[in-house]
């Protein structure tokens, strides 16, 4: 079945980790979902359907949540250690502010923020969502990859990417 949902909120603040509409999820598949309207503002760590997962598959998404956060934020999936993420189209929005704390750096991507396992893939994906980001290492699809490999196929990103760092773009 399809599972819809509309207006959820979370601001929690600047000492605050994995957010989204699953916080940290292991091991788990998340399939067939639409989540509409949402708001996820938080330190690090931070995606519409999860703020860091494990081994976890995502499938059949939609969002056009607004994302908001320091680093580490992607629109399906902030981080992704190991996992699959197939057939998501993220249209919503993402302000990352990485500042010294963070060393510049804010890991943020149109679908996934940083992945860092090399067993992990991004397959028929499309990313039509606004980036903005003041830190290093944004992207399209993936913002960082932890100097791992992983797969990706058949996907689009059409998005913009504002970027104010000249490096890692």
């Amino acid at each position: 079945g399809l599972y819809m949902y509309t207006g959820s909120q979370s601001e929690q603040g600047e000492g605050y980790y994995h957010s989204g509409l699953f916080g940290e999820p292991v091991g788990a598949t998340i399939k067939n979902v639409r989540l509409l309207y949402s708001y996820v503002n938080n330190r690090a760590y931070i995606g519409a359907i999860a703020g860091r997962a494990y081994n976890v598959t995502f499938e059949n998404i939609y969002t056009n949540a607004r994302l908001g956060g320091r680093q580490d934020i992607g629109g399906i999936v902030g981080t992704l250690a190991g996992g699959k993420v197939i057939n998501c189209w993220f249209d919503g929005s993402i302000e990352a502010t990485a500042d010294l704390d963070t060393s510049g750096f804010a890991h943020c991507g149109g679908i996934v923020g940083s992945i860092n396992t090399s067993e992990s893939t991004i397959a028929s994906c499309l990313n039509t969502g606004t980036i903005n980001s003041k830190g290093k290492r944004t992207g399209g699809f993936v913002g960082v990859n932890q100097d791992i490999r992983f797969n990706l196929y058949d996907s689009i990103s059409l998005g913009e990417i504002i970027c104010t760092q000249t490096t890692n773009v």
